[in-house]
């Protein structure tokens, strides 16, 4: 059995992490400042000695990790999300990505970047999953029982948000979205919330206040802070199984998994048409026009965002509140494309990748 080493850097998706299943040995830093310090990483890869290093998260957080990447003796793979566009990868991305054996892309989009950079050859894709035991659709009593244990108003009919509050995932836009989706359709504005799950700041408030919608806006906690005390995921997966669509004005996606989380429970999407995120949604939502890219800034890298325009956001959003056969079809589709795509299929995938860099067979425990 091949011993595999990780370096993970995962970024905040409003759910704890699970429980560290048997065969899996963890190595924990104090602090976040030591996981990413280059000679914690060192000693982790002396004192574990891997068949195989997997690093797992943006590619920029390991560029610390440099000198123990080439001083290392097992092959590494590199599984990336590329959230922004760029006619090539940033210059300091390149040395981590000639680092790795094998460069797994999350998404066509990734892949396709990665390989102006590195040999094709060495350039794959694995897509992310989704827990389909703890995301999947609920019946309508069950529904409302949600809805009254939330505090969300059983009449309403709620658009999510989930994600962190940062300038990528663009809920300055839903804001906006949602002003000209109440300004122009009055009886729909006073059915429908917007439901935030994700860190309030006093920018954000200010902007739903100005925007005149304290009233139709609601967060998960406004106390409560998603990196110090996260939601557990069967709590993320009440919001989306309370909720009737999904709403994700992004900028730039390496794969949106909260995208496969909505379809896994059924929910309607509307979000922006960028990146990897028509590929990840399929048949299962309502695309927003982005009218043009913009320059933005990632771990001090120029790239391209594309943003999305509001006002062809909120007729989308109209049209999931008016056709209720309209929701039925993109969540059917949903559930059928997140039924493929289990974190056990991930898994498969992922290991086949590990194996071929491998000698030899290795025996996996189920």
């Amino acid at each position: 059995m091949h011993h595999y080493a990780g370096a993970l850097d995962a970024e905040l998706t409003g759910a704890q992490a699970p429980p560290v299943p048997d065969g899996v040995l963890l190595h924990e830093a104090a602090d976040l400042r030591q996981a990413r310090d280059p000679e914690f990483r060192r000693t982790l890869f002396d004192r574990v000695r891997p068949d195989v290093v997997l690093l797992l998260g943006s590619v920029q957080h390991f560029r610390s990790l440099l000198p123990a990447l080439r001083a290392r003796s097992a092959p590494v793979v590199g599984w990336f999300p590329v959230e922004f566009e760029r006619d090539t990868p940033p210059h300091p991305w390149r040395g981590v990505l000639e680092s790795c054996d094998r460069v797994l892309a999350q998404a066509d989009n990734g892949r396709s970047q990665f390989s102006r950079v590195v040999d094709g050859g060495r350039v794959g894709r694995v897509g992310l999953g989704v827990d389909l035991d703890v995301f999947h659709p609920v019946d309508g009593r069950r529904k409302a029982g949600l809805r009254t244990r939330l505090g969300w108003d059983p009449d309403a009919f709620v658009f999510l948000f989930v994600g962190r509050n940062d300038p990528r995932k663009g809920i300055e836009y839903a804001i906006e979205a949602l002003r000209l989706y109440c300004r122009d359709d009055p009886e729909a504005a006073r059915r429908t919330v917007l439901h935030l799950h994700t860190q309030p700041d006093r920018g954000l408030l200010e902007l739903i206040h100005s925007s005149g919608l304290s009233s139709r806006v609601t967060f998960s906690h406004r106390d409560r802070d998603l990196f110090d005390n996260p939601f557990s995921e069967n709590e993320v997966a009440n919001l989306y199984q309370a909720a009737d669509a999904f709403l994700f004005p992004t900028t730039g996606e390496g794969f949106g998994l909260p995208l496969l989380e909505a379809q896994a429970v059924g929910l309607p999407v509307v979000a922006t048409a960028n990146s990897c995120v028509g590929e990840v949604l399929g048949r299962a939502g309502l695309l927003i026009h982005s009218p043009g890219r913009v320059s933005a800034l990632d771990d001090d890298c120029l790239v391209w965002a594309w943003p999305p325009d509001p006002v062809h956001a909120a007729t989308l959003m109209n049209a999931l509140f008016h056709h209720p056969d309209l929701r039925a079809s993109l969540a059917s589709h949903g559930l059928r494309q997140a039924a493929t795509r289990s974190w056990e299929s991930v898994a498969d995938a992922l290991l086949e990748e590990l194996h071929a860099l491998t000698a030899a067979p290795v025996a996996v425990a189920r």
